[in-house]
């Protein structure tokens, strides 16, 4: 069964650049979200996860819009 991945990024961020390639590499399907232009998403990367920093990775959690 696969799970929806979702990877919260910004444009500038190099560790987000080498997860993106792992997951194309690897055949792993996501959806990308830029906490950089998208302030409600920031918000709620940070609610899901704890986090403030990018790459966050969610990984079987749908997306509650």
């Amino acid at each position: 069964m696969n799970k929806p991945v979702t990877i919260y990024t910004t444009k500038t961020c190099g560790f987000c650049k080498a997860i993106k390639e792992f997951f194309a590499e690897n055949n792993i399907e996501y959806s990308e979200v830029d906490v950089g232009v998208d302030q409600d998403k920031a918000r709620e990367m940070i609610e899901k996860s704890g986090q403030m920093g990018v790459p966050v990775t969610i990984i079987g959690q749908g997306d509650e819009e």
